[in-house]
């Protein structure tokens, strides 16, 4: 049993798949979620008011890698 289905049903732009996770998967996602959470808590009280640059810097990076 997988923990995603992948279906093709893109965004009227392309960039985005749709997925759809079975009862593995949000078994899955309910066990992992609040450690990522708590991740997102820590970068964002290091970072700080640094946080909004960090981020367009990583989309800068991001988008020149495409």
């Amino acid at each position: 049993m997988t923990a995603i289905n992948i279906f093709e049903h893109s965004g009227q732009d392309g960039r985005f798949t749709y997925v759809d996770l079975t009862l593995k998967g949000n078994k899955i996602l309910s066990k992992v979620f609040p450690h990522w959470q708590l991740a997102q808590d820590q970068v964002k009280k290091i970072l700080g008011e640094e946080l909004d640059s960090f981020q367009k810097n990583l989309k800068n990076i991001n988008t020149n890698l495409i």
